[in-house]
């Protein structure tokens, strides 16, 4: 399931996902990941989100870059060390 959330304490929309170990691997991750983006920025008219995956997470950070978030850097997140990506809105003028 992939779900867009706003923490409040870091005023962002974050995408997320998990997927049951028998669905990676599978494409599930990147269609569904794209297709929430798409949702943010057409209908939802976001300016940025943001993706965050465990540092050693290597699967989950392609997922990232395949759906074209931008790597920004290492963050602590709640106590561990997460990978950061971001990608703006194409279809809002920076």
């Amino acid at each position: 399931m992939v779900r867009i959330e706003v923490p409040h304490e870091r005023n962002e929309v974050d995408l997320g996902y998990r997927f049951m170990k028998k669905y990676w691997g599978i494409g599930y991750a990147t269609d569904a990941a794209y297709a929430c983006l798409q949702y943010g920025f057409r209908t939802l008219k976001l300016q940025n989100i943001v993706g965050r995956c465990a540092v050693e997470n290597i699967a989950s950070a392609h997922v990232l870059e395949k759906c074209g978030m931008n790597y920004i850097g290492v963050q602590e997140i709640d106590g561990h060390r997460m990978k950061t990506f971001i990608i703006h809105n194409p279809f809002i003028p920076e």
